[in-house]
């Protein structure tokens, strides 16, 4: 059956506008190869590309180890097709994530400790970015506060009260910082980056 608008807008979580805007000849072929990664990656593990039975490529896969037999020619057709999506969308933190953990699948252990690093740096700096602009607002409202103050004769100096304010707002930053961070990094990531330079420590290879 076919959707009404209002429909595809709440099911895809997208605006009107959004839902109408033309596509680049970069991402229709972003996400052709997105489909052929996909593909590769069931025929890979030997799963059923229906959402609701296949395994997903996702860190946890392989920090649990629910893959356990790959089919290698598979996984260097969606290594392959990963690689030329993440060169078409720069700045695309699950592009570049789900490259990681292909290489990771692949064997190229050093390959995909560099690409989740390079990740988990993007992934930083986004964080911090949308930091700047939350804390906009509230950096904006410490003079207000301290007029507030200063009307009802608080007996606080001047000194004090920057202080204070300064070190509110650092712990504001901080949460913020930390909160959004954790929303576009999981725990499976780190671990998954942790035991990759743990491996190639080992191994004698030269991480920092």
């Amino acid at each position: 059956a076919l959707l009404t608008v209002k429909e595809a807008t709440e099911l895809f979580g997208v605006t009107t506008d959004e839902l109408f805007a033309g596509s680049s000849r970069r991402e229709l072929l972003a996400a052709l190869l997105s489909e052929q990664q996909h593909s590769h990656w069931c025929a890979a593990i030997g799963c059923s590309p229906q959402p609701a039975f296949m395994t997903q490529l996702s860190a946890a896969s392989a920090v649990k180890q629910h893959v356990r037999q790959l089919n290698g020619s598979s996984i260097e057709r969606a290594t392959a097709a990963a690689e030329k999506r993440v060169a078409l969308l720069p700045g695309d933190l699950q592009a570049q994530l789900e490259l990681a953990l292909l290489c990771y699948f692949s064997g190229r252990y050093e390959d995909a400790w560099l690409e989740l690093g390079s990740y988990l740096e993007a992934a930083r700096c986004a964080a911090a970015t949308d930091d700047a602009a939350g804390t906009a607002a509230p950096a904006a409202a410490t003079p207000q506060l301290a007029a507030v103050a200063d009307s009802a004769a608080v007996p606080v100096s001047t000194k004090t009260a920057a202080a204070t304010a300064g070190s509110v707002t650092k712990a504001a930053e901080a949460a913020a910082s930390s909160t959004a961070y954790g929303e576009l990094v999981d725990d499976d990531v780190m671990l998954l980056f942790e035991k990759l330079q743990l491996e190639l420590m080992l191994s004698g290879a030269e991480v920092a």
